[in-house]
């Protein structure tokens, strides 16, 4: 290419301005010399264009690979991070086994693992709830994507002599407990979920971040001047049921546990 303009460059003098020069060798006046200087003006003009033409040209061509190396290295959709969608799957398994023993069960993990060591495989530990005499368990994922669970009852070393009573098998609760345990997921599937996210979102708005509920339902939240009631939440679930109604805010990220004879929210 670059021989090829050299070459054209040299053909363009020799057509145009040598024949000039001879012309104004030859004859010794004005006009021919006038001519033969506008003729080097002209061959200088298309030579500077033809440069700034080259150089546009490969000014262009380099635009061009570097947009074409971007969008090579640009992630494609199947790149995009399964972080969220593996632990998901992880959790469907672990409650599928946990709820074929306990049917009311619901779990948290202790530490949420990493994707990357899900991939690798090991065991964590997770909290219980509604699996007695079991409170915790350890889950054990291998590698090769086989999943076992086992179950432990930890108290505190003072509390194991309670061990040896007889545990109540969920079929010898009184039906009013069956009920009530079950009416708190009614009731949060309802109302109570529909009601507390607005309530959340409305404080959050107002620079809150923290609010109590007592026993009859009403939401108060702490002031400099002490607690300011805010509005009431009907048919609030008894006391005996927030350990449960605990567990199903907390899977709608907010935080929520017993403080005394209130229930503390957070987010």
């Amino acid at each position: 290419m670059a021989g090829n303009s050299r070459m054209n460059s040299w053909s363009l003098f020799r057509i145009m301005v040598l024949p000039c020069m001879f012309l104004c060798a030859i004859f010794k006046k004005p006009i021919f010399q006038w001519i033969a200087l506008i003729a080097l003006l002209a061959w200088v003009v298309i030579e500077v264009g033809q440069h700034i033409a080259l150089r546009h040209k490969k000014r262009t061509r380099s635009r061009k690979t570097e947009r074409k190396e971007a969008r090579a290295e640009e992630p494609t959709a199947c790149d995009e991070p399964v972080d969220h969608s593996l632990l998901l799957q992880v959790n469907y398994r672990i409650t599928e086994q946990l709820k074929a023993m306990y049917p009311s069960v619901s779990w948290l993990w202790l530490k949420r693992p990493e994707t990357n060591s899900l991939k690798a495989g090991g065991t964590w530990r997770i909290a219980l709830q509604n699996a007695e005499p079991f409170n915790y368990g350890e889950v054990c994922l291998k590698s090769s994507g086989a999943l076992y669970i086992t179950l432990l009852q930890i108290v505190p070393l003072s509390d194991a002599v309670r061990i040896s009573e007889p545990v109540k098998d969920d079929n010898d609760l009184h039906e009013s407990e069956i009920l009530e345990r079950f009416d708190v997921k009614k009731w949060y599937s309802t109302d109570g979920e529909k009601a507390l996210c607005e309530i959340v979102e409305e404080l959050n708005t107002q620079g809150y971040k923290k609010l109590s509920i007592t026993e009859d339902g009403e939401v108060v939240i702490e002031t400099k001047d002490g607690q300011h009631p805010f509005e009431t939440i009907q048919n609030f679930p008894p006391k005996s049921v927030w350990s449960d109604l605990c567990v199903l805010v907390r899977e709608d990220d907010i935080q929520a546990s017993v403080d005394g004879a209130q229930l503390a929210i957070a987010w």
